[in-house]
C-alpha cells in the first residue's frame, strides 16, 4: 500500500492500543482528549489481524497524530489501523456513536 501521508490533524484523536495474543494481533481504539489521553468510557473498536506468522508484536500505544510511529508498524498491521480508522471517521460522520462530544473531550 502506498504511504499514507497522515491521520494527524483529523478529529476526533484517537488513542490505539496494538497488541498480539496467539497468532492474532489486536488493534483497539478510544476516543482522546486534546491532551491525547484516552477517554477509557469511550472505547470506539476493536480491530483483528488473525495467523499473523511474523515476528512478535510488541504491545504499544499510538495516537492518531503519531504518525511516524504508526509508518514504523508492520505494513499488515498499519494496513489495519488505517482500515479501523476510516471505519471509525465513518461512524462518526452516520452518527452511529451513542454519545455527543463535549467541549472538555475535543
Amino acid at each position: 500500500m502506498a504511504r499514507r501521508k497522515s491521520l494527524a490533524r483529523r478529529w476526533p484523536w484517537v488513542v490505539y492500543r496494538v497488541e498480539q495474543d496467539g497468532d492474532k494481533v489486536f488493534i483497539k481504539a478510544w476516543e482522546a482528549n486534546t491532551y491525547g489521553r484516552m477517554i477509557k468510557s469511550r472505547h470506539l473498536a476493536t480491530g483483528t489481524i488473525s495467523e499473523w506468522e511474523h515476528d512478535p508484536v510488541k504491545p504499544c500505544w499510538l495516537t492518531s497524530t503519531d504518525t511516524d510511529a504508526i509508518h514504523r508498524l508492520h505494513e499488515e498491521i498499519r494496513d489495519g489501523l488505517w482500515e479501523l480508522d476510516d471505519a471509525i471517521r465513518q461512524a462518526y460522520k452516520d452518527n452511529r456513536y451513542d454519545w455527543e462530544p463535549t467541549v472538555d473531550d475535543r
